[in-house]
């Protein structure tokens, strides 16, 4: 039985159209019945599913995909396994760095004006000039009221505005001073949160590791 056709069927696979040797019936079987022995639905005529080269074909194509696809599949498993392996060793080589750099860092005697990270502690110098300012402020506020009280000695009638002057002066120099040791307190206690933060962290990081439990095993007999 020579006189065959294999088509792509709907749903999938092959399939073989065919006629009946002995009634020339059309029938149809699928590809994977090629080379069995079947009855002819209208004569009864036994005879053999043709399609057996195209069935021995679509086998080794099954196959050689199936053959394929592992390979590719196995290929991308390696890739991954690689991937996986290459950032475990950069994740590796960046504690490592950060446990050098922490080592580095403890073994670095602490400069009063740094803090952990080795950044300078900022010196807040314009609070520095505000509080110089202010003083200076004070002094003239008592030294220019003094100059015109000791020149009101000259002109009696003038002394009593100048002793008023005076103690306005002297009342505004206390508010500079008073002032200025305000400015420089805040100053300190800013300076100082900084090195209170790093003696802190200094002493929960010692605390850790002295609570960090021993776990102790024993050998069972």
């Amino acid at each position: 039985m020579s006189d065959y056709i294999v088509r792509d069927r709907l749903l999938g696979g092959l399939e073989v159209f065919y006629r009946c040797p002995a009634c020339a019936a059309e029938l149809r079987s699928p590809l994977t019945d090629a080379g069995d022995r079947e009855n002819c639905p209208k004569c009864g005529i036994s005879y053999v599913v043709p399609g057996e080269p195209e069935l021995a074909e679509y086998e080794h194509r099954k196959r050689q995909l199936a053959k394929d696809r592992e390979e590719l599949e196995a290929r991308e498993l390696e890739r991954r396994k690689q991937r996986e392996r290459e950032k475990k060793k950069a994740e590796a080589e960046r504690r490592k760095r950060e446990e050098a750099a922490k080592q580095a860092q403890a073994s670095r005697p602490a400069k009063p004006n740094e803090d952990d990270d080795g950044k300078k502690i900022p010196k807040y110098n314009s609070l520095v000039w505000v509080a110089i300012l202010l003083r200076i402020l004070a002094v003239l506020n008592v030294a220019v009221p003094l100059i015109v009280f000791l020149a009101s000695f000259e002109t009696p009638e003038l002394r009593s505005a100048a002793i008023q002057i005076l103690l306005l002066g002297i009342f505004s120099a206390i508010l500079c001073a008073f002032w200025a040791e305000l400015v420089e307190a805040f100053r300190d206690h800013v300076r100082n949160g900084w090195h209170s933060r790093r003696t802190l962290a200094q002493i929960a990081e010692r605390m850790e590791q002295t609570s960090t439990p021993t776990i102790r095993r024993d050998t069972v007999k």
